[in-house]
């Protein structure tokens, strides 16, 4: 930690006394940036690595605003422009988390994003272009 602290004062920057810590990456990750960093043991190798995904406040965030985008109070709003205003978000929130180890948030967020589509089309009487949705 003094090292740390040494390199930070060369910096002309500060450590938070409360935020900073040191973590056992093997034992629990740190979450950074809106990313968690853990190492897991790989089931191809058996060897221990470091990971990256979406925190869990990250993928908070993304299905609020994905809720907010697909209320029922915008249920009098063109579906084509509840969709042009929904996909800059979920295209900006991918590819700046793709970079790490997130096929399964990736996944989840697809899951939800198709439910509450499904969900607004029903709502508006009209049938799911994309099939039953689980």
């Amino acid at each position: 930690m003094k090292a740390v602290q040494g390199i930070m004062k060369r910096l002309k920057l500060e450590l938070h006394p409360e935020k900073s810590k040191l973590v056992n990456l093997n034992e629990a990750g740190f979450d950074f940036l809106g990313f968690h960093f853990h190492k897991v043991q790989s089931r191809v190798s058996g060897k221990s690595a470091p990971l990256t995904w979406p925190s869990r406040k990250a993928m908070k965030a993304i299905r609020t605003k994905i809720h907010d985008l697909t209320s029922v109070s915008w249920l009098r709003i063109p579906l084509q422009e509840i969709l042009s205003n929904l996909a800059p978000v979920i295209r900006g929130w991918c590819g700046y988390f793709r970079r790490g180890n997130a096929t399964d948030q990736l996944q989840a967020l697809d899951r939800y994003v198709r439910r509450r589509l499904y969900k607004n089309f029903w709502r508006r009487g009209n049938r799911c272009p994309f099939g039953k949705v689980s």
